[in-house]
């Protein structure tokens, strides 16, 4: 995991397209790579 980009997605929606980076279980948990993400609602993170 890039734990500088990554962050626990709260809520809303976001359009994650990355190369690696982040595992699919962290993803599965809600985490998400804030430099490979495009809003697609309000998102609320924990930083």
């Amino acid at each position: 995991m890039i734990y500088l980009a990554s962050l626990m997605k709260a809520s809303g929606k976001v359009d994650m397209n990355h190369n690696g980076g982040i595992l699919d279980e962290e993803v599965a948990e809600g985490f998400i790579l804030a430099c490979c993400s495009k809003p697609l609602s309000n998102v609320d993170v924990e930083a």
